[in-house]
């Protein structure tokens, strides 16, 4: 049949259905039949889907997943956009990721004829796209077992002490964390709060009682975020995802001083400084970028000053066919914006081989230049491995001068001990860059503990500046391994005065942000929040002055501002917040001021001059209309870039047009005729015809001139509602612009009716394309047709009609046929037309 069609596009759309539901419901005999007797037209599409369906099955190998994406948009951009954004390329929303870098991110099951490549180039090229990425599969940092015995504990964390066999922790000496506990004990503020994004947690060890916050340990693979007790989450398979996290854990929060085990290297002497919360990424052992993400954004909700992430892929990296993963490098350098340091493992060289990677190889996300990221060292204080450069940590291979070389400290992570569930023995020693990171994580929680206004900026100088290779980096050490004691001595002394701010509005699009100079200070970091207890956000970082004025400013919201003073190795607490409320300030009643109002309001930036003195001549002169310019500015591709949602758009048009702030009535009925199908054009057209913006040409001496749509769903807007419905009701989307405007005008030239209308939305491609079940086509029918829920009898004659072979068009028809669907269509102006027999 497809054969016989003559047109091309529904030839194509033809071949897709079936074939999407041949490879949906794994029927490969029939497929190969349809593919042995479509004709030649259908070869390109036969060769895409083929395509991805072999990229599906190599799942697992690939170092992303297969069948989806990761989809960021830009500021601003609408849920309803982003959903026809997916929509437009056939795909799915699967959920949206959770993050504290980005505006909206879905993550996005992608078209069955599409490979993961082909679709980031097609979603990138739509203008409400940020970026697209693979949804990236990281694996833990290869903590492989040393070799050495577990012990049973005794009296006085015996590992410290080196009882029982073994090296003992070796690492608390090596790191001189007994000099850097001396120092926080009686000098810090309050517990730090370290997030380990890892496989999870054995909550109720032995060990781990007085530091973990069992509350705050969640399984972020699930949207849900359920709380976790076990390590491997719900998804342990064997190997080190069923002991890893516990054993990162350990090593920063074990109970010290309990007789027992370990002690946590953060612990303090009277288990005072660190609080730890364990954040599940992973599946089996895989962690993919959606998941981190979530993660992520929970561990920066819940106040995490640390994160530690013992985590890597050689396939994420800048050098990856598919580019960095841009969703993980912008989490980093959110969390370092609020004062959170992102601790990394360098990786392992052993583990790089799933990628065809060769040491030393570019370990992701450590190699992002905003986090630290750690190399393991052994007890000789050089690189896990030595000179064989094919075994051990990695490192990274450019020079010193590479800005990105600069994060990169050591720390011991061989042959290490900590905490791992009873089933494993409850103590064990492992390798790996696994174990490194979280003793520096370690060690800035202290640095934390006594000086939390440290930026991260500054925990990396300080760490340069105290560590075993401090000034002379070194390329397979970095800058050497941390030393605690000078590392929180360094904290210690890194304090400034705290300025003192005020923040006032400056005019329509600015607020004016000023503090008093503090002695000693190199720089200093302005942040925002719109609340007082909110999440800050650091907007600039500005030296030699002590003024701000930020432009992102939006009327009829609060902003709430800090400031911090900064220094290469100091840094200074926060100012008290200062608060502005931008509230709307009418601009003089002459034609400057409304062409003023148009720039300030409409593009949110200050005229140029010569358009300025351009636009004003214009409306002097009477070579334009007051009507002219507003469409002008509002139509314009500056004022749509700016994405704004319905009600932001009323409410601009309210200051921008009328020079007033909206009346509450006034915008209700605005807001309804939008949400209702019509364009903006008729939300100009309204106010442009006002009685009121008619007064204000006259005051100004201007003509006022006329504007009428062109979209014929400006027309009438009860048809342009009837219309609207159909597309929510039934497809469940927002309407397309092209498609709203052709069946409104279709039913205002009376070539449809009401009927013809719905039969086409309920029969057509995309709802059939649906599958939906019987009981929800019922359900719909009664939304759509009767604008109510169905009573239960009703509901169960359709399908008890539908179960014994009645077609879905007869179902139709016979919700067409009813006095109910005969009066909706009365209500919105429109003929229900002739119902068919059925």
């Amino acid at each position: 049949m497809l054969n016989e069609y003559t047109d091309t596009a529904m030839f194509e759309e033809g071949t897709r259905q079936v074939l999407q539901y041949y490879y949906t419901e794994e029927y490969y005999g029939l497929l190969d039949a349809f593919s042995g007797v479509i004709d030649a037209r259908a070869a390109q599409i036969l060769w895409d889907f083929a395509t991805a369906k072999e990229e599906r099955d190599k799942e697992g190998e690939l170092g992303y997943a297969p069948g989806e994406v990761i989809v960021a948009y830009r500021e601003n951009v609408m849920t309803a956009q982003a959903e026809a954004v997916v929509d437009e390329l056939d795909g799915d929303v699967i959920e949206e990721i959770d993050t504290p870098a980005e505006g909206m991110v879905d993550l996005v099951e992608i078209s069955p004829e599409q490979t993961v490549s082909r679709a980031i180039e097609e979603y990138e090229q739509d203008p409400r796209v940020e970026y697209a990425q693979p949804n990236f599969i990281y694996t833990v940092a290869e903590a492989a077992a040393a070799g050495l015995p577990g012990v049973q504990s005794t009296p006085n964390d015996p590992y410290i002490n080196g009882a029982g066999g073994g090296t003992g922790q070796w690492n608390f000496d090596m790191l001189r964390m007994s000099g850097a506990w001396d120092i926080a004990d009686g000098a810090g503020t309050g517990k730090v709060r370290v997030a380990v994004l890892d496989t999870g947690v054995a909550a109720t060890h032995e060990d781990l009682g007085a530091n973990l916050n069992r509350n705050l340990c969640v399984d972020a693979t699930l949207p849900s975020l359920p709380r976790i007790t076990t390590d491997g989450g719900n998804n342990g398979d064997g190997g080190s995802a069923e002991y890893h996290g516990t054993h990162v854990t350990g090593i920063i929060g074990a109970t010290a001083n309990n007789g027992i085990g370990v002690a946590g290297l953060a612990a303090g002497a009277s288990n005072q400084a660190v609080e730890v919360m364990v954040v599940d990424v992973f599946k089996g052992e895989s962690a993919y970028s959606s998941e981190i993400s979530r993660g992520f954004n929970f561990a920066l909700s819940n106040g995490a000053k640390v994160v530690n992430m013992s985590l890597g892929s050689a396939m994420a990296a800048n050098d990856s066919l598919y580019g960095v993963d841009a969703l993980l490098v912008n989490n980093i350098s959110a969390a370092a914006d609020r004062g959170t340091a992102v601790v990394l493992a360098a990786g392992n060289v052993s583990s790089s081989s799933r990628f065809g990677a060769r040491a030393p190889f570019r370990n992701f996300p450590a190699s992002e230049a905003d986090c630290i990221a750690v190399i393991s060292t052994d007890q000789s204080g050089g690189r896990s491995g030595g000179s064989d450069l094919t075994t051990g940590s990695n490192y990274y291979y450019r020079s010193a001068s590479d800005a990105q070389a600069q994060n990169y400290v050591a720390a011991p992570g061989s042959a290490i001990v900590s905490t791992v569930p009873n089933a494993h023995g409850k103590y064990m020693y492992l390798n790996g860059t696994s174990m490194a990171a979280p003793a520096v994580a370690s060690v800035i929680a202290l640095m934390y503990y006594v000086n939390p206004n440290l930026s991260v900026r500054q925990i990396k100088t300080l760490l340069q500046q105290t560590s075993a290779n401090a000034g002379a980096y070194q390329l397979q050490t970095g800058w050497g391994n941390v030393n605690g004691t000078a590392a929180v001595r360094a904290a210690v002394d890194a304090v400034l005065g705290k300025p003192v701010a005020a923040a006032t509005q400056r005019d329509n699009i600015s607020a004016a942000i000023s503090w008093g100079s503090v002695p000693g200070a190199q720089y200093y970091d302005v942040y925002r929040s719109e609340a007082a207890d909110g999440s800050y956000i650091r907007m600039e970082r500005l030296y030699g002055t002590t003024s701000y004025v930020d432009l992102a400013v939006s009327l009829g919201r609060s902003y709430y501002y800090k400031v911090t003073a900064g220094a290469s190795d100091s840094a200074s607490a926060s100012s008290d917040p200062t608060v502005v409320r931008m509230e709307m300030r009418a601009y003089p009643n002459t034609v400057e001021g409304f062409v003023q109002r148009m720039y300030e309001l409409a593009l949110s930036r200050y005229p140029d001059e010569g358009g300025r003195a351009n636009w004003i001549n214009h409306l002097k002169n009477g070579w334009l209309t007051g009507s002219e310019v507003v469409t002008g500015f509002f139509l314009s591709q500056e004022m749509q870039n700016k994405n704004l949602s319905n009600e932001e758009f009323i409410d601009l048009a309210y200051h921008a047009i009328l020079n007033r702030n909206a009346d509450a009535p006034g915008k209700a009925n605005w807001l309804s005729y939008l949400n209702n199908g019509a364009s903006r054009k008729f939300i100009l057209q309204g106010f442009t015809q006002s009685i009121e913006f008619t007064n204000l040409c006259a005051m100004y001496g201007i003509i006022k001139g006329q504007y009428i749509s062109d979209e014929p769903r400006d027309k009438n807007a009860d048809v342009t509602a009837y219309v609207h419905r159909l597309y929510k009701l039934c497809l469940d989307r927002e309407p397309d612009i092209e498609g709203i405007n052709n069946w409104t005008n279709a039913l205002l030239q009376h070539t449809v009716s009401g009927t013809q209308i719905a039969e086409s939305f309920f029969l057509g491609p995309e709802f059939t394309g649906k599958r939906v079940s019987n009981s929800v086509y019922v359900d719909k029918l009664y939304r759509v047709m009767m604008n109510r829920e169905g009573e239960a009898a009703g509901k169960q004659n359709w399908n008890f009609a539908l179960s014994q072979g009645m077609s879905r068009r007869a179902i139709f028809l016979g919700f067409a046929g009813s006095p109910e669907f005969g009066q909706l269509c009365a209500s919105y102006g429109i003929d229900r037309g002739v119902v068919p027999a059925y």
